[in-house]
Order: C-alpha cells, then sequence, then structure tokens
C-alpha cells in the first residue's frame, strides 16, 4: 500500500498539448489528493498549446521543470515514482522505454502505443485515456 503521507512524484515528458491528457491527469490528482494523497505532477518539454499550458499551471501540485536534453530527463527520472502519459491516439512513444529502463512504472493508454507490446501490468498499466477513474 502506498501511504498517504509521503509525496508521491509523478512526471511527464512530453510535447504538452490537450492530446496528451495532462489536463485529465491533473484531474486525476486531484481526486486522490482529496483523498490526503501528496500526488505532484513534474512535467518536462516544450510547450506546443501556450494556452492551455497556461490553464494547466493553475493547479497547485503542476511542476513545470521547463525543457530538458536527455542526460537531465534520465536524472529527473530517477526522482519520480511513476511515469504517466495517457494520450489520445499514441504511436510507439519512446519516452516509455525510456522511463521503462530508469525503472520507473508507467501509466500509458490502452489499445494505442506500447499497449500489448509487454506483458500485462508487467512494467505499468494501460488505462482508458478519457476516464480520469
Amino acid at each position: 500500500t502506498i501511504s498517504t503521507e509521503e509525496e508521491i512524484n509523478i512526471l511527464f515528458v512530453g510535447r504538452i498539448y490537450r492530446q496528451k491528457n495532462l489536463h485529465r491527469v491533473i484531474e486525476a490528482i486531484e481526486l486522490l489528493n482529496n483523498q490526503k494523497y501528496n500526488l505532484k505532477y513534474n512535467v518536462v518539454g516544450s510547450i506546443i498549446d501556450k494556452e492551455y499550458f497556461e490553464k494547466l499551471k493553475q493547479s497547485n501540485f503542476f511542476n513545470y521543470l521547463g525543457e530538458k536534453n536527455k542526460e537531465e530527463v534520465l536524472s529527473i527520472m530517477n526522482d519520480n515514482d511513476l511515469f504517466i502519459m495517457p494520450s489520445e491516439n499514441e504511436t510507439f512513444g519512446l519516452v516509455y522505454v525510456e522511463a521503462i529502463t530508469q525503472n520507473l512504472p508507467i501509466l500509458f493508454t490502452e489499445n494505442e502505443g506500447i499497449d500489448q507490446y509487454f506483458p500485462k501490468n508487467k512494467y505499468g498499466v494501460a488505462v482508458n485515456a478519457y476516464d480520469v477513474n
């Protein structure tokens, strides 16, 4: 079980725009934090949709780390507990594999991208990209 007292760091690495679903991840984190969890959402990447980004950063647990090079991203991955990117219409997504190589569990979109490349629940969990639960 996860202690509600310890901070849980969730990571996103990628281009920041609506189809990457950061807003739904924020909704899910809010639901969990309202149940006394302490989740923080660390985000790395280039801002593609500035208006969307402005809405995201209104959340008090949204932590934008900026754009980073590959070495910096690998270091950041080691400081996080979970990689999450439940994108709409995801391609393979090499960043998932990079997270796995850093022993970071992943949450990814079911029936998209890397889903079914690995044994079920071995490296992470496939989720419905449209359901915050």
